[in-house]
């Protein structure tokens, strides 16, 4: 991400919301940041079923609650496909470090109990092996399982899932 927004510089104006950008600036190194909501935006796609292209990056925006925890919106033709899935909330995770970032999405119905679509952007070296072969079990007890997700895998696993590493 560093070389990339070095390479670039329209690539952030481009892809993050002015909120995203304001966040991430607020860092000694905003790359990190910029990182971990990049693959919360190809997250979104995925899980929306389009992938990179589907929709517009700044319709995707990750903000933060003032615990810190981050939030998703999603606007736009994003919201129309997720309206589409029967998609009307969302639960995301971030995770980042110097070198990598990663995000889970959860997409849930509107009874908010149901988990519609989730996917996993991440590189290998942030997941267990265990997630080479994935199921219901493993994420119901893998400890890489965001702390929300493993009850709701518990009690409904998805519709459709991608898995991208």
């Amino acid at each position: 991400m560093r070389r990339l927004v070095a390479r670039q510089p329209g690539f952030v104006a481009r892809v993050f919301t002015d909120r995203e950008q304001e966040y991430a600036n607020r860092a000694a190194d905003p790359a990190e940041r910029f990182a971990a909501r990049f693959a919360a935006k190809e997250a979104v796609l995925k899980a929306l079923g389009v992938g990179l292209g589907g929709a517009n990056f700044r319709d995707i925006e990750v903000d933060r609650l003032a615990s810190g925890a981050p939030t998703l919106a999603v606007t736009g033709k994003g919201a129309v496909l997720a309206a589409e899935l029967g998609i009307a909330s969302w639960l995301i995770t971030l995770t980042h470090s110097d070198l990598t970032a990663g995000a889970v999405v959860a997409g849930l119905a509107t009874d908010s109990d149901t988990l519609v679509r989730w996917t996993c952007i991440a590189p290998p070296s942030l997941l267990s092996r265990q997630h080479s072969t994935c199921s219901p079990s493993c994420f119901t007890s893998c400890p890489s399982t965001p702390y929300w997700l493993a009850p709701t895998l518990a009690s409904s696993w998805p519709v459709s899932r991608d898995f991208v590493t």
